[in-house]
């Protein structure tokens, strides 16, 4: 009840701040440079504004209290889906490694997950869903496996910030759901046939959500990374086992890189009546940020582990290649662009500095995003109206904001990745 009641006030609230905004939106202009934090030191400056960021995001979409995330900043009616509250454990993830204080707050993430989970039917968790409900753990919509592998991923680095079994605890429960649910081994002859080059060894994929259609790039490059990190983490005896289904899932993400090193978003196959696969159909869909970043990732903790120089170059390879691809020249003299979604970037960033630790030349990959979200937020971060807004910064971080509209309906899943640059920068110098 209590949840409810807070939700009606954030209804009126919701109302309210409507029609302020559309009577004072002449007054939402950029705040400038930031000269408050126009520090030498680029971690201290790289922290302050990850910190300005995140309390943006509490500001305007998330309420602590009831634990609600709302994807748009001038619509408080509707709540995000679980993937927008997986970019909130990561933003409060990321600032915890930086600062205890918001462990709190990493925290209070997990618990708005809840509003996703799925119980067990004697009502212990057991995934994610999709589906929100105001009740925790009671939601019966489809899993989307990658939702629970981003939260899975963080958990075991909250688990290694804090020493806290219970992070652990949660962490190997998902993977033992995306094994048991969301696997399918695949045939080594059918990929040889199809491909010309064998794939060295047992192969297998996740597929991307329960209704098992489909193995998309962004089900298996984040599942390589959580369940290798996972491996060396795991209490229960089968760190070994799921390291192997890591490297399974690594041989056929391998299949998925395009001629240009970035990747297909999934491969489709061809099924029977019962949805077992008899053959592949293709490779599909458009090449996105992020699907370069998680392979990059993934290669870098293999490595890392392991010490087999081939996920080294892949890692090498792929940086390089989205680099190429993904940052593009703009109008401003000496800054890249980027234009798909910001939380995509993000993701990219991180594989570019887990790779940096055993190659150089992705400290240009980095600086080139370093530098886009910089302009973005010295010369477009808004002031907003008493508090509405304000610090927000484009989705275009060079060209800015589209209209007045954008300034005004701010977009979760556009924000909170900026503020998880923003920390990832500060901890990377």
């Amino acid at each position: 009840m209590f949840n409810i009641f807070i939700y009606a006030l954030k209804c009126l609230r919701a109302a309210f701040i409507f029609l302020l905004s559309a009577t004072c939106a002449g007054l939402l202009k950029p705040a400038g440079p930031d000269a408050t934090f126009a520090m030498e030191n680029k971690a201290e400056k790289y922290e302050a504004r990850a910190r300005i960021l995140a309390g943006s995001v509490e500001k305007n979409f998330f309420d602590k209290a009831s634990g609600m995330l709302h994807n748009n900043s001038s619509n408080w009616f509707t709540p995000s889906g679980c993937w927008d509250v997986t970019a909130l454990l990561t933003m409060y993830t990321k600032l915890a490694e930086i600062d205890g204080k918001y462990i709190k707050d990493a925290d209070r993430a997990i618990y708005a997950l809840g509003f996703y989970g799925r119980a067990t039917p004697g009502g212990g968790f057991s995934a994610y869903t999709g589906a929100w409900t105001i009740f925790q753990n009671a939601s019966n919509g489809d899993v989307y496996y990658d939702d629970n592998m981003w939260v899975g991923r963080d958990l075991v680095k909250l688990y290694r910030i804090t020493g806290d079994k219970k992070y652990l605890d949660r962490a190997i429960v998902i993977a033992d759901m995306i094994i048991a649910e969301g696997w399918t081994g695949l045939d080594e002859d059918m990929f040889t046939q199809k491909f010309g080059r064998a794939p060295g060894g047992p192969l297998g994929g996740f597929y991307w959500r329960s209704d098992h259609v489909s193995l998309h790039v962004c089900s298996n490059g984040p599942a390589i990374q959580f369940l290798t990190m996972l491996s060396s983490d795991a209490d229960n005896g089968k760190g070994d086992t799921y390291l192997e289904y890591a490297k399974k899932c690594y041989r056929f993400l391998t299949y998925l890189e395009r001629d240009n090193g970035v990747f297909w978003d999934l491969m489709s196959f061809h099924k029977d009546a019962d949805n077992n696969i008899t053959g592949i159909n293709r490779c599909d869909g458009a090449s996105f940020s992020y699907n370069s970043g998680t392979p990059i990732s993934s290669a870098a903790e293999l490595y890392k582990l392991t010490g087999d120089a081939a996920y080294l170059a892949d890692a090498i390879r792929w940086a390089r290649s989205a680099d190429a691809f993904f940052a593009k020249e703009s109008a401003v003299p000496g800054v890249k662009t980027f234009t798909d979604l910001p939380w995509f970037r993000e993701i990219l960033l991180m594989g570019y500095i887990d790779l940096y630790e055993f190659d150089a030349d992705a400290l240009g990959y980095i600086e080139n995003m370093e530098s886009a979200i910089n302009y973005g937020y010295e010369n477009h971060r808004l002031n907003g109206v008493l508090g509405y807004n304000k610090n927000m910064i484009p989705r275009n971080w060079v060209n800015g904001f589209a209209d007045e509209e954008e300034k005004k309906s701010g977009i979760a899943l556009e924000q909170i990745p900026c503020a998880g640059i923003y920390a990832s920068l500060a901890m990377f110098y």
